[in-house]
This record gives C-alpha cells, sequence and structure tokens, in this order.
C-alpha cells in the first residue's frame, strides 16, 4: 500500500553539479545534455571539477509550477559552486537543501551553496536530513584500525542560516519531491557498508545508516523516477522502498551512487541482476558504484545504461 504519494511531476531536470568523474567530450543526446568545453559556438570553456562526491541541483515541474532543490553538496568546499558558476546556474530558487547521509563527500560544499540561496538574504532555508547525520563517523581498516572521516556540526548548519528538520517517514519535501525517510532492509545480499563505523551512545559500532535519504518523483506517462547519494541501504531495497511508498510500479529512471565499489563479485552479479529485472529505461550509476559495478550495468542495460558527467542535466518528461 502506498504510503507516500508525492504530486506528479510533468517535466524533471536532474543536474549533478559534482560527479567522480567528468568528460568534457561527451555529446548531447535526446533527454541528456552535457556540459563539456564548448559552452556555446565559438566559446571555449575550462574543464568542469571532478572529485570523490556528489551533489544535485534538482528542477521539478508540477502543475505548471517549478520547483527547485539542492540534494547533498559534494566533498571540497567550492568544488560543486565553482561548476555551477561555471554552468551559469542560479541558486535564488532553490527551496530547500537535502542531505542523503552525514559521510564528508557529501556535505563538504553545504555552507558555500547555501550562501548563494534565498537563506543568505531573506529567509533561512530547510535543510532536510535523517537520523544520525550529526553523528561521528569513522572507517574500520582491516587491521582494525580507524580512519575518521569527519562529521558534520549542527553549528555549521545553523551559522548557514539553515533550518534543520528530521525525516524518518516518506515526506514530501515540494511539491513533486518525496523523501524517502528511513529504508527498510528487504534484500539478503545488501549487506550496507561493512567497514562503516559511527559513534553511538559513546561507543564505536558498525554504521547502518539508518536514516539514510534517498529522493523518490513520478513522472506523468513514465512512471517513477530514483534518487540516490550512496545508497547505503542498498540500490534493490532502495528501489523497492520507492514502488511501495509512490504505489508507482514502473521504474522510469534510477540514477545516482549504487555503493559498489569494493563489493565481491557475487554481490555485484546479483545487484545488477535484480536491476535489470526492473527494466528500467534510463540508468545512470555514478560516485561510489566502482568501475566493476558499472561496466556490468553498462552490459547488462545497453538502452538504458547512460555514463555520467559533472554538470550534466537529465531532462526527463
Amino acid at each position: 500500500m502506498a504510503v507516500g504519494m508525492p504530486q506528479e511531476a510533468e517535466k524533471l531536470e536532474i543536474t549533478p553539479l559534482i560527479d567522480n568523474f567528468f568528460d568534457g567530450l561527451l555529446p548531447s543526446t535526446g533527454q541528456v545534455r552535457r556540459s563539456g568545453f564548448l559552452a556555446a559556438p565559438g566559446k571555449a570553456r575550462t574543464s568542469l571539477l571532478a572529485e570523490h562526491g556528489l551533489s544535485f541541483l534538482v528542477r521539478v515541474t508540477c502543475a505548471g509550477e517549478t520547483h527547485t532543490v539542492l540534494f547533498d553538496f559534494g566533498c571540497s568546499p567550492q568544488a560543486a559552486l565553482a561548476n555551477a558558476r561555471a554552468m551559469n546556474i542560479d541558486l535564488s530558487a532553490v527551496e530547500a537543501l537535502i542531505l542523503s547521509h552525514g559521510h564528508f563527500d557529501h556535505f563538504g560544499d553545504l555552507a558555500e551553496l547555501a550562501g548563494l540561496t534565498p537563506a543568505a538574504t531573506d529567509r533561512p532555508l530547510p535543510l532536510y536530513l535523517g537520523r544520525e547525520a550529526f553523528a561521528r563517523r569513522h572507517w574500520a581498516g582491516p587491521d582494525s584500525s580507524l580512519v575518521f572521516m569527519g562529521v558534520l556540526e549542527e553549528d555549521q548548519v545553523r551559522l548557514a542560516s539553515l533550518v534543520p528538520h528530521e525525516v524518518s517517514t516518506p515526506r514530501e519535501i515540494v511539491p513533486g519531491v518525496l523523501a524517502s525517510g528511513e529504508i527498510p532492509r528487504q534484500v539478503a545480499f545488501e549487506d550496507g557498508l561493512p567497514p562503516g563505523r559511527v559513534e553511538r551512545d559513546g561507543e564505536i559500532v558498525r554504521d547502518t545508516f539508518p536514516g539514510e535519504i534517498s529522493l523518490y518523483f513520478r513522472l506523468r506517462g513514465k512512471g517513477l523516477v530514483v534518487l540516490t547519494g550512496c545508497a547505503h541501504a542498498g540500490i534493490i531495497n532502495t528501489v523497492k522502498h520507492a514502488i511501495e511508498c509512490t504505489g508507482e510500479k514502473r521504474l522510469y529512471a534510477v540514477l545516482g551512487g549504487f555503493h559498489l565499489t569494493g563489493a565481491p563479485a557475487e554481490k555485484i552479479v546479483a545487484t545488477v541482476r535484480a536491476l535489470a529485472s526492473f527494466e528500467p529505461e534510463i540508468i545512470a550509476p555514478m560516485h561510489c558504484t566502482g568501475f566493476t559495478a558499472i561496466r556490468d550495468i553498462s552490459l547488462a542495460l545497453p538502452g538504458a545504461f547512460l555514463l555520467n558527467s559533472s554538470g550534466t542535466t537529465y531532462c526527463l518528461s
């Protein structure tokens, strides 16, 4: 039974402001508009930035009105912002900010991006995030050593004139944009991020990312669109949750990080097989998906696969 039904969108534009990869020579095709070296006839542009991070500008049109949100904020301060400026993107229309989870490669440019939104001028903006977004996180090495992965400080959020709102259940952030809330774990082979650790109640324990948020959209005449940050809950768990939340059984597009880099071969095989069973028309794996999984997805779904590059805009309608 559907528990969250976002308004149906007539048009959806998703722009990864920054991703791990940039290719300035990729051509624009159909619904994909590339930001390459040539911004206009006869006018050259320097390369956009790429880094181990992810940030999206999302524009959704419902009932003739367009709403704009930012989802995740890259790794390095000003990297995603530099790409937004290079693409002449006006951030003044942003109505809300959403953080998928509290890892440094997703909140690094938060303050700089927020500085060009209305939060810097006339009204504070909401920042939607999940449980434990402000927790201290670590990475466990094979020798049991811990590497500190940073922390998003609540004071940092408030100094950026943002108002945090915790999302635990599906919630429509703006018309047409459904934040997932907490995603149930249903699939046995999706075991999260084994090296991930979080500080909880004074102890460092396995990080299961209970509060990680993905975004769901219903595109008129096409079906469900799923957008992920890292999908630590598992991309198949995330798609299943999106279907259950919205009641929309057709998966039209899935984009974002699937966190399969370094995963065992059998997990990648099972994930790709399950993704193919949904028969998406568009699939754009990014960021933490990893080369092996991206290659396998491209081979399993050649008609749907799109290679992402920083600054690409997916124009869905």
